[in-house]
């Protein structure tokens, strides 16, 4: 009977040592953090987003919108610090049809911080063309460590 309560005991701590583990772990991965915004209206509508800094981030995404929709070009340019005082950039650019979100990739693995800034222009019914017209949104995001 001891052993029994015993096992009883030990998989009910279990349990709950694993599920408090996955709700913390979910918990500091699912927080959204925002690095620039902006967003235009009318024909061949463009809009810049301001540098904005990431602290220590582990991914990041450019989140494109277009009201009707449409083809949108983003490009962006990002700078980062490394974790021995150096820096680290890259740039892209992606045309698509919106909405969409695209993975920024980052240049540096585990960056102290990151410098974001980026545009985004309405191309209209063709991925070549420059006949937009609307409403253009242009916002990136990313999770810390």
């Amino acid at each position: 009977m001891k052993i029994r309560s015993i096992a009883i005991v030990l998989a009910t701590a279990g349990t709950l040592l694993a599920t408090a583990a996955s709700a913390s772990a979910s918990t500091a991965s699912s927080h959204v953090y925002h690095a620039g915004k902006c967003h235009a209206s009318g024909q061949d509508a463009l809009c810049f987003t301001p540098d904005r800094t990431a602290r220590a981030p582990v991914n990041m995404h450019a989140h494109l919108d277009a009201s009707p929709s449409q083809y949108v070009e983003v490009q962006w340019n990002i700078d980062c610090q490394t974790r021995d005082g150096g820096f680290a950039s890259s740039d892209g650019d992606v045309t698509r049809k919106a909405p969409f979100r695209v993975k920024v990739k980052l240049p540096v693995g585990h960056p102290v911080s990151c410098d974001i800034d980026g545009n985004a222009e309405l191309m209209g019914s063709s991925p070549n063309g420059f006949d937009g017209s609307g409403y253009v949104s242009l916002r990136f995001t990313y999770h810390r460590r």
